[in-house]
């Protein structure tokens, strides 16, 4: 079981960095990032959903270990 919530962290946090990346309008246009967008900025979501994504990952590996 902690193997496939490793993998399932894992894969999250690359989706989110991937759709991060490449901003497509289903994404980016939604309702948590539209919150943040006015606040911060473009840039500054990103790189907060970059971290998440980050922390996903590394949050399987340690559950991988």
């Amino acid at each position: 079981m902690q193997r496939a919530s490793a993998i399932a962290s894992i894969l999250s946090g690359l989706i989110t960095i991937i759709l991060t990346y490449y901003k497509p309008s289903a994404y980016w246009n939604n309702a948590s990032r539209k919150f943040f967008r006015p606040l911060i900025g473009d840039r500054a979501t990103a790189v907060l959903h970059y971290a998440i994504g980050a922390g996903l990952i590394a949050i399987g590996i340690i559950l991988v270990i």
